[in-house]
């Protein structure tokens, strides 16, 4: 929550490829939770090069995000989260799963 709000409120303050990819998340949450669901997709690619990932580790990283992002769909109260709490938790997902990417 705090990188997807310091992004929003004050980009000024908050850079690099985490921010970004974060208020990417935020930005287009809807479809990229989909993707996600799906496994595939421009906005699930398009995170995973915001993050640095090499392209021939995509199918792996999206396999962990796929796991991740289940788990989170499945907790309680899910559903009722406001839209930025549930982009939020995507991105801890997202973060967690390429903590592997490099430049």
């Amino acid at each position: 929550t705090t990188a997807i709000i310091s992004a929003t409120a004050s980009p000024e303050t908050c850079s690099g490829k985490q921010a970004k990819a974060a208020q990417f998340i935020l930005d287009t949450y809807d479809n990229l939770a989909e993707e996600t669901s799906q496994g595939r997709g421009e906005h699930l690619t398009t995170v995973l090069n915001i993050m640095e990932c090499d392209t021939n580790k995509h199918d792996a990283i999206i396999s962990d995000i796929r796991k991740g992002a289940a788990t989170v769909v499945n907790s309680p109260n899910y559903d009722k989260q406001p839209r930025i709490e549930k982009a939020s938790m995507l991105f801890t997902v997202v973060d967690s799963a390429t903590q592997s990417c490099s430049v």
